[in-house]
């Protein structure tokens, strides 16, 4: 019910592009993160969504049909 959680956007296992950031509502809250951002990616580049949380014990992630971690990329 303590810390903060993170969902970010990280190209090439380093740089970070985008960062959205929440402090927990404490309880059975769940928390819900949306990240974006345009980025102009070099031919081998390759990006990773990467979650983060800080409150010291393990949390889940919520994974069920119609809701569930996503993550897509378009080409423009």
């Amino acid at each position: 019910a303590t810390g903060v959680r993170y969902a970010q956007l990280r190209v090439n296992g380093t740089t970070y592009i985008a960062i959205q950031g929440s402090v927990s509502m404490g309880g059975a809250v769940a928390t819900i993160l949306t990240v974006e951002t345009d980025y102009e990616f070099a031919a081998a580049d390759y990006v990773e969504l990467v979650g983060y949380q800080d409150s010291g014990g393990a949390l889940n992630m919520t994974a069920s049909a119609n809701y569930s971690p996503e993550f897509w990329i378009a080409r423009l």
